[in-house]
């Protein structure tokens, strides 16, 4: 409405400045409430540039940087998310602002873990954190919807667990849930439980992964967060079905995954359709899933969810085609290789054992699982390592303890 009235008014330099600080205040209310994907999102940031331009203001162009940042990021157009984070760091060194240097560090690390460069991730986030005041931040989450030092704490978990680091992954999980809590921010609290249990949706620690993902749905419905619902949503049901609940987990799935498609979230849509892929091989619907599978590919534009789908291809096909299933699981394994991703590597090779088993080939499987399970130096009670270390006590005697 107010944009509505400024557009009423005369041309000028007054003009251009009260519409630029509503479209300041504007993007941090949008991107809560309908993710960064609104096409609105795109137009506002794109206008905000034009302005900071126009009337010299710095801050305000590094905002609107940051904002198409994230809006191409959630997009799925990370090339073009790239080009606005650079830009954004850039500018924050030139200005020596703590602020910004928080902020583009923190983008950057985003956009590098959805890019499946894990380590790199970590090394923004650790430098995101190193500028991050809580109190001093709290007027930034209501400039741009949310707070950085809780998405650097959830991604940089995500991203250590990727690496093989599951301890450390939960350390700065819990670090992050806690200072969601301090904040008292309903969009921070909802991030943070959405981000929490795709952390233990990964881990595979089932139920876990449902009830922080129900603690984001509360939330989320009440504050009308659509895309963090869908998300979590999605896991809830993921979980559900992994736990044998069976009644109402496809549905859960089907309505989150509408509410992500909602605002065009193109990140998210490849990794939560590989979920309902999943969901169909545990149902032993292998058509079905195998139909998801291919869309997942089709539609991905992340790169860290590329070892997961060849796996989960593989396990579709195992029961009809093993040579295909077996190429498939040894793709997987090289793909998280190529990204550092042990934890991958590591479910990768625990489909592939299970195929070389019972195919003939248990010693080499076992080879095969061993070396992997020995690049690990913490984790050994998670869901993973705990399965690893039981294949190998039965082979050999003995399984490694951290």
């Amino acid at each position: 409405k107010g944009l509505g009235l400024v557009r009423q008014l005369p041309e000028g330099r007054e003009t251009q400045e009260m519409e630029l600080a509503l479209r300041v205040g504007f993007g941090g209310v949008a991107s809560a409430i309908e993710g960064y994907s609104a096409q609105d999102i795109e137009e506002n940031y794109g206008r905000m540039l034009a302005l900071s331009s126009s009337l010299d203001r710095p801050g305000e162009g590094f905002r609107a940087h940051l904002g198409l940042g994230a809006f191409y990021e959630v997009g799925g157009k990370l090339e073009k998310s790239q080009k606005h984070c650079d830009e954004c760091l850039r500018s924050a060194e030139l200005s020596g602002d703590e602020d910004e240097l928080l902020h583009a560090h923190r983008l950057l690390g985003e956009v590098n873990f959805f890019k499946g460069e894990f380590q790199e991730s970590c090394d923004h986030f650790k430098a995101a954190l190193s500028y991050y005041d809580a109190d001093a931040h709290l007027r930034l989450i209501r400039a741009l919807g949310d707070d950085p030092g809780v998405l650097s704490h959830m991604y940089n978990a995500l991203s250590l667990w990727f690496l093989g680091f599951p301890e450390r992954a939960e350390a700065s999980c819990r670090l992050g849930l806690q200072l969601a809590s301090t904040l008292g921010h309903a969009f921070s609290s909802a991030q943070a439980d959405f981000y929490a249990s795709w952390l233990y949706a990964f881990e595979r620690d089932f139920p876990r992964a449902k009830t922080y993902a129900e603690r984001a749905i509360d939330v989320c419905q009440a504050q009308q967060f659509a895309l963090v619902l869908g998300s979590s949503q999605v896991i809830r049901g993921w979980a559900m079905a992994q736990l044998k609940e069976q009644d109402g987990s496809e549905e859960e799935i089907l309505q989150g995954m509408a509410l992500i498609r909602g605002p065009r979230a193109d990140i998210c849509e490849s990794a939560f359709l590989s979920m309902l892929a999943d969901f169909h091989l545990i149902r032993g619907n292998l058509e079905m899933g195998l139909s998801v599978a291919e869309e997942s590919r089709n539609v991905a534009n992340e790169r860290f969810g590329d070892p997961e789908r060849l796996r989960l291809h593989g396990e579709l096909l195992v029961s009809g085609d093993e040579a295909k299933a077996e190429a498939l699981f040894r793709e997987a394994m090289a793909k998280a290789r190529q990204q550092n991703s042990l934890s991958m590597a590591l479910r990768a090779g625990l489909s592939l054992q299970r195929l070389l088993a019972d195919t003939g080939r248990a010693q080499e499987g076992e080879k095969i699982l061993r070396n992997i399970y020995g690049q690990f130096s913490e984790g050994f009670d998670t869901p993973d390592l705990l399965q690893a270390s039981a294949i190998l006590n039965v082979t050999q005697g003995s399984s490694r303890h951290g």
